[in-house]
């Protein structure tokens, strides 16, 4: 079977590797633009794989990426608030691969952790 890791070094290229730092370390602050083509680049990825497990797992390594970034009180708060408003994304992808009460539960505790973080750090969002 196919895990994460497999399909990351056979299907990420270098290039969505750096936007992926770019996203998390907010080095293009001015270019919202990004997250948007970084999701659209990691979605089509993700068409390619047969494995609901493997997707889904590619889906939390999205949301998880954009929530540290908007946890993260060092970077600049409108970018912080560029992922916060895309981290729906990868929680609707996640919605729909949901397709046991396994998975429902999880992407309850996904969205419990987001609502949760988003209290810690409210004061500077």
């Amino acid at each position: 079977m196919l895990d994460l890791n497999t399909i990351n070094d056979q299907l990420l290229t270098p290039d969505i590797l750096i936007v992926r730092n770019k996203i998390r370390f907010a080095e293009s602050p001015n270019n919202p633009e990004l997250i948007s083509l970084w999701l659209a680049q990691e979605n089509y990825i993700q068409e390619l794989i047969d494995c609901k497990n493997v997707r889904w797992q590619y889906c939390e390594e999205q949301f998880y990426l954009l929530l540290e970034v908007v946890v993260d009180e060092m970077l600049p708060k409108h970018w912080r608030q560029h992922c916060l408003n895309n981290i729906y994304q990868p929680l609707a992808s996640l919605k729909n691969l949901s397709t046991s009460q396994k998975s429902e539960k999880r992407l309850r505790q996904l969205l419990t952790e987001l609502s949760t973080s988003c209290r810690y750090v409210r004061a500077t969002l």
